[in-house]
């Protein structure tokens, strides 16, 4: 049987089972272990996960205010091979 619907290579499949929407806003930052400091300590936000993308080539951490599936947490993105074109 066909698919109707194209899914790209990288996205995970529990990602095609949610309901449309926006999940989180993303940021990229050159030190994630000194961002999740800034947001958890000065800005008093909860850390829900962090995650390594091998395929992607970068870690990132969730935060915010409440837990991930209720709020609208912020992912903050490090790059595990930096390129000089942050």
């Amino acid at each position: 049987m066909p698919k109707d619907y194209y899914v790209p290579p990288l996205i995970e499949p529990e990602i095609m089972s949610r309901a449309p929407g926006i999940r989180h806003t993303a940021l990229k930052v050159r030190n994630l272990d000194r961002s999740v400091a800034f947001y958890t300590r000065v800005l008093g936000m909860s850390l829900a996960r962090i995650r390594e993308s091998a395929p992607r080539q970068h870690k990132a951490a969730y935060v915010g205010y409440g837990a991930e599936e209720e709020t609208h947490p912020l992912e903050l993105v490090e790059d595990i091979t930096p390129s000089d074109n942050f």
